[in-house]
């Protein structure tokens, strides 16, 4: 397997946390780009998401390489020594960044500024760093207010667009396919993503979940009657036997990354819809019922129609921004991906499925209070960041290079090099990421790694197996590999 590295964008979005997991899972090294925020680090919004999967599957998981950045910016606002560092390891960028926006905000420019400007900039670093395989994740509704079949083959149809998203990513798409210096493209077209399809876990509650947030702080549960419901979506100009294509975050990752980890499929576009899509009848009952739940502090009513305010129209001003979303959607032809990837089929969207995404939402309040940060008890960073001190192992070693893949919280990818200091002695020196070149790779949990920095363990008499390495034999490990990684402890 290549040790050069997947880009990734948009990491710390829903898809995005999905794809990084998933990709790390299968062996990829990932680099993920993110923006810090006022409360978390760049790095830290990582660690957070990667533990929150850890705890939910029960085992530990590799980390990507992070680097800061911001998509708005040239370059990305990236570092001259970040912008080497690229250039040496990444040869794939996964595009998924995007602003969710409806309708264009007048001050930050969203969503032109993230899906136009944002993939004009991250097409521009991979021109400058020679990286010539793109993989985009678009949307099913580039199609705009096309109606009937849509077929994985178009994009310019001389359609209207429904919003300001769908523009947006209709002229992202353009752009990736007209770069002219990419060697081939891969277009990934999601329809409306939900939530998590086993536990129904989702950190944003836009689009499917929309209605129930509005409503839920603001009925009380005896007002309310499957029938209401209905109306108040009616009022949004949608009729029951109208249709949603909603897919599950989790069912689109796996078949992204079982397409990504594929070159075969590599070079098409793929449609990530559903096999049915879900009636609004369908939609709106499972809405009743989770309307119907008793809650604390929900305003009495009377019926949906009366005091202390009109509810409708309340409802309406706020879902104003969605009116367009809410429409009749066509059927996307989904060829490509059946071919690609149909031992992997869609969850059907149903009531079963439904009632699992707006469980989860009415226990998690929408999202609210935010998780707080992930607590590292110990950082790999800290030890291994601009490491560098002479040592007297392998005297009669020139240059030596490992590459150190640890994984669990705090955890990263590491390349250790030996070279000639002086006479007797030799400079230990560390930096991010596995090398590029074929050599060997030590892969170990972040315990015993703390262990062997702060001496409690000498790698040299630990039993076999405790430190996995890839790409050599038994005699190196010996002769050269633990003696290495040993020599990697706190002084």
């Amino acid at each position: 397997m290549s040790n050069k590295y997947i880009g990734l964008t948009g990491a710390t979005g829903l898809l995005g946390s999905y794809l990084l997991k998933d990709l790390l899972a299968a062996g990829r090294n990932v680099v993920a780009f993110v923006r810090g925020s006022k409360m978390e680090s760049a790095r830290s919004r990582i660690e957070t998401i990667l533990q929150y999967f850890e705890k939910i599957n029960g085992h530990v998981l590799p980390r990507p390489v992070v680097i800061e950045s911001d998509l708005g910016k040239e370059n990305l606002g990236i570092s001259a020594e970040w912008s080497r560092w690229i250039s040496e390891h990444i040869d794939t960028m996964l595009h998924n960044a995007a602003s969710l926006e409806f309708l264009r905000d007048e001050k930050t420019n969203e969503p032109y500024r993230s899906n136009v400007e944002g993939t004009k900039n991250v097409l521009e670093l991979c021109r400058q760093h020679s990286i010539k395989q793109f993989h985009h994740v678009s949307t099913a509704y580039v199609c705009g207010l096309r109606e009937g079949i849509v077929r994985e083959t178009e994009l310019e149809c001389g359609q209207e667009y429904g919003n300001d998203y769908e523009s947006s990513k209709a002229t992202s798409e353009r752009a990736v396919r007209n770069a002219p210096f990419l060697d081939q493209i891969t277009v990934y077209r999601p329809a409306i993503i939900v939530g998590d399809s086993v536990s129904g876990y989702t950190p944003t509650f836009h689009g499917f979940y929309t209605p129930l947030k509005i409503l839920y702080p603001i009925i009380d549960a005896k007002d309310v009657s499957a029938q209401g419901v209905k109306e108040i979506i009616a009022a949004l100009g949608m009729n029951g036997n109208d249709e949603k294509n909603f897919v599950p975050v989790d069912w689109i990752s796996r078949v992204m990354t079982h397409i990504l980890l594929r070159p075969k499929h590599h070079g098409d576009c793929y449609h990530l819809a559903p096999g049915n899509r879900t009636r609004i009848d369908t939609m709106s009952d499972v809405l009743a019922e989770a309307l119907s739940v008793p809650k604390k502090n929900a305003v009495n009513a009377a019926g949906m129609q009366g005091t202390p305010f009109n509810l409708m129209e309340t409802f309406l001003s706020q879902m104003n921004v969605y009116r367009a979303y809410w429409r009749n959607d066509p059927v996307f032809d989904m060829t490509n991906t059946l071919s690609a990837a149909g031992h992997l089929p869609c969850p059907a969207m149903d009531k079963d499925q439904m009632r699992i995404l707006t469980h989860y939402a009415i226990r998690a309040n929408f999202g609210w209070p935010r998780p707080k940060p992930a607590v590292l008890e110990f950082d790999s960073e800290s030890v291994l960041h601009a490491f560098s001190r002479e040592t007297d192992v392998l005297q009669k070693h020139g240059d030596l290079r490992i590459g150190l893949k640890i994984v669990g919280p705090g955890g990263g990818d590491w390349t250790i090099r030996l070279s000639p200091s002086s006479e007797n002695k030799r400079k230990i020196q560390t930096e991010k990421g596995i090398p590029t070149a074929d050599c060997p790779v030590a892969r170990m949990n972040i315990v015993l790694f703390k262990q062997i920095v702060e001496g409690v363990l000498d790698v040299r008499t630990l039993p076999c197996g405790d430190v996995a390495w890839e790409n050599t034999d038994d005699v190196w490990i010996q002769q050269y590999g633990n003696e290495l990684l040993n020599a990697v402890r706190v002084q």
